[in-house]
């Protein structure tokens, strides 16, 4: 049986009692985490273009809302500007091992469809489950060699987190959910991280990585298969020599890895939640110049230098001393460790217009200097480890120093539920009262008996003020 077809019958075959209660409990916390997320996402400079696109797409369609505004949209468009606003701050889930954020993706399009449809929360979990075990096994299937990511690398590979879960709240079987995959694939967009990551590529482009262009395409998909537009065929989407690999720029495809521990090993369990509103390969340096404050208030006028040791990525790629736009400060190594500096707190305020207006915030990250660790580049593809070094230079001659292998949100140092929890009431709070953040933990406490998953959406659109 082909490796498509096999992830085909799973995903029509899967019932909520074939979960294991530890997989339930996550799903939840992983949906917190993303409407927290997204809720954020909304008050970036982005948020208003996001949402201004998606109503372009679809602002005829009245079937379901948008968080944050309560905008109502088609599924897709929902699913898109949702699907934004999640990942607006770089702020979201992650599988490390796979390279891919499911839950912007997951999330968004399970609530987008699951309002549209009346679903219910053991729906919606069942099939968001999906995004982790469907969509995970096959970014990590098809990811390049070493060699050939130099050159081409990219997530639209994030389509089939969405599409899994679309497919699985409109009930389809076997067949559809083939045909579903398949237009998924030949929909997907293209494996374009370089130019967003590489030379001469700032100031970034404000589309960041097609997030919620690529879960739309994912729930579209799925809504093309329930038109009855077909692809059955034998050799379908990641079989045979011009499978998807090809399509997405890899050198290489793995299919026992597609398929490998389906409905055994719950890879939803590996999941990450990210520690701070920029890219995850900063999240090292963060910790280490957290560390060194040691919970300290720091006068920004009394830093002198700070020097951060490490690899590649962080002293080369994401060195940006003067970021011009949100996105750029998301990938300035620089302007994340001024806001440590300053005692700001992961989220929109890191990157919202005053922030970039801030000339204490730019004065501190131009006094940041990178030092290339070569040691650090080895660690990271040896075992994954993330060597970080901070260093900071006072006027009165104090030398703070900072160093960690292993950042907040890795599996050896993951997250407490508490934390996420916490985490999502901080950034929650900031557009709705406390009964409302109250509400919608409540609602996602209680997603395996809620009768429509709309109430959740609901929960999410903060009052016209």
């Amino acid at each position: 049986m082909s490796s498509t077809r096999i992830l085909a019958d799973f995903a029509a075959g899967l019932r909520f009692e074939d979960l294991p209660r530890e997989v339930v409990e996550k799903l939840k916390l992983l949906t917190l985490n993303i409407i927290g997320k997204a809720l954020a996402g909304a008050q970036t400079p982005l948020g208003p273009k996001y949402a201004g696109l998606a109503t372009q797409m679809g602002g005829g369609g009245d079937q379901a809302n948008a968080i944050y505004d309560g905008r109502r949209l088609s599924i897709p468009a929902a699913t898109y500007v949702n699907s934004s606003f999640a990942t607006a701050l770089d702020y979201d889930d992650t599988l490390h091992w796979a390279l891919i954020h499911p839950g912007n993706a997951g999330v968004s399009a399970g609530l987008a469809v699951g309002q549209a449809l009346g679903s219910s929360g053991r729906d919606f979990l069942t099939s968001l489950v999906l995004a982790y075990e469907v969509g995970g096994r096959i970014a990590l299937s098809t990811q390049p060699s070493p060699e050939r990511f130099k050159q081409v690398w990219g997530l639209g590979n994030q389509a089939f987190c969405a599409s899994s879960v679309a497919g699985k709240l409109l009930g389809f079987d076997s067949d559809h959910m083939l045909s579903t995959l398949g237009i998924t694939g030949v929909y997907s967009v293209v494996p374009s991280a370089w130019k967003y990551l590489g030379p001469g590529t700032r100031p970034m482009r404000e589309v960041k990585m097609a997030w919620g262009w690529s879960a739309m395409v994912g729930v579209t998909s799925a809504l093309a298969a329930r038109e009855e537009l077909r692809m059955l065929q034998p050799s379908n989407i990641f079989d045979g020599p011009e499978s998807y690999f090809v399509l997405h720029g890899a050198d290489k495809q793995e299919p026992e890895k597609m398929v490998e521990g389906l409905g055994e090993r719950w890879d939803v369990l590996t999941t990450a939640f990210k520690a701070y509103s920029a890219c995850y390969l900063i999240f090292g340096a963060c910790d280490a110049a957290k560390q060194a404050i040691g919970g300290r208030t720091i006068d920004p006028e009394a830093v002198q230098r700070v020097v951060v040791r490490g690899g590649e990525w962080i002293t080369k790629r994401l060195s940006d001393p003067d970021p011009f736009g949100p996105v750029d400060a998301q990938f300035s190594t620089q302007w994340c460790i001024a806001q440590m500096l300053q005692g700001v707190l992961p989220g929109p305020r890191w990157c919202d217009d005053a922030a970039l207006k801030s000339e204490v915030s730019r004065k501190l990250a131009r006094k940041v200097e990178l030092e290339f660790n070569p040691v650090a580049d080895q660690m990271w593809l040896e075992n994954g480890k993330s060597l970080n070094e901070v260093t900071i230079h006072l006027a009165n001659g104090e030398v703070l120093h900072g160093a960690v292998d292993e950042p907040k949100g890795e599996p050896g140092n993951p997250f407490t539920d508490d934390e996420v929890r916490d985490t999502f009431r901080r950034l929650a709070g900031e557009v709705l009262d406390s009964s409302r953040v109250d509400a919608i933990v409540d609602a996602v406490d209680r997603l395996d008996t809620l009768e429509d998953v709309g109430e959740l959406v609901r929960l999410t659109i903060v009052p016209q003020r």
